[in-house]
């Protein structure tokens, strides 16, 4: 799991029965494009496969009078919900290409 609070995920995961073992967790900021790639890089490391890309992290500040900008300058709700989501589904693209197929069918 690639998460914006790693603590508070492994809490939710074992809440939910999945063991240590079973899990990897690792800390993204999607509105950090040099952090989307060390998470690829880290994620790489653990030489796990990837069989599933689910992106759902957003920012949403509506009573923000000014705009907010990450490290690089882009307003943070663009660079969290469109960039940092485009590189994050980009980056990985052959590894989640290499995945097994699921032994059972859907």
């Amino acid at each position: 799991m690639a998460v914006r609070d790693p603590a508070k995920a492994a809490g939710a995961a074992g809440a939910l029965g999945i063991s240590e073992a079973a899990r990897t967790i690792l800390k993204i900021d999607l509105g950090d494009q040099g952090g989307v790639r060390t998470l690829v890089e880290a994620f790489r490391a653990t030489h796990r496969p990837l069989n599933a890309l689910a992106c759902n992290a957003a920012v949403y500040l509506p009573r923000v009078k000014a705009p907010v900008r990450c490290r690089p300058g882009h307003e943070i709700s663009v660079a969290t919900n469109h960039l940092g989501h485009a590189l994050l589904s980009g980056l990985p693209i052959n590894d989640l290409a290499r995945a097994r197929a699921p032994t059972r069918g859907w």
